[in-house]
């Protein structure tokens, strides 16, 4: 069975979808409301349960700071990006070394277009390399150019910043895995 959460999320697109459906005109009703309503009522206890989790809180950023220490470079290099440039995850492996999106030098990030998810940010899309982030990432790119598979002719196979730890790009799976194993270094460090 799916998680009420998960269940939650298809009901709201779907919900979502057809009312756009009917502003736009190619339906005059919402078959999903009542039936998201039903459900909602059912199911109150349990999301409140996932509401109030005790476990399921934010870090502070001495937390972060402590996970980043403690973790794989790889990970560690993504963790400081979301945490520092307030990214999401499927942001954050979408970074491009691409000298028009990433100058280290210059201490600069831009995120490129994102055809599945679109362009949420809003506001300035450069991202500023600060401080803090600088040592970590300074140390993930000497992991990543011993690491990053290579063609024939030595070039990289990606231009990705954030590599899975076999040295590929990151794929949709690693995105899905990437809280789990935070969520476990959190555990293993006692911060949950």
């Amino acid at each position: 069975p799916l998680l009420a959460n998960t269940l939650k999320g298809y009901y709201s697109v779907m919900a979502n979808l057809y009312r756009w459906a009917i502003r736009e005109g190619y339906t005059a009703v919402n078959p999903v409301e009542p039936a998201q309503s039903r459900w909602f009522i059912l199911n109150t206890p349990t999301l409140d349960r996932a509401r109030r989790n005790p476990r399921k809180r934010n870090l502070e950023m001495e937390e972060v700071t402590a996970l980043v220490r403690n973790m794989p470079i790889h990970m560690a290099a993504l963790v400081a990006l979301c945490s520092t440039c307030f990214l999401r995850v499927h942001e954050g492996v979408k970074i491009s070394l691409d000298p028009a999106f990433f100058n280290f030098e210059e201490g600069w990030i831009i995120l490129p277009d994102d055809p599945f998810f679109g362009d949420k940010r809003k506001g300035n899309e450069r991202l500023i390399i600060t401080p803090s982030l600088r040592p970590v990432l300074a140390r993930y790119m000497k992991w990543r150019e011993q690491r990053v598979r290579r063609k024939p002719d030595g070039t990289p196979v990606t231009d990705k910043l954030i590599l899975h730890s076999r040295g590929d790009q990151c794929g949709e799976s690693f995105q899905e895995n990437i809280n789990k194993y935070v969520h476990k270094h959190a555990i293993r460090l006692g911060l949950m």
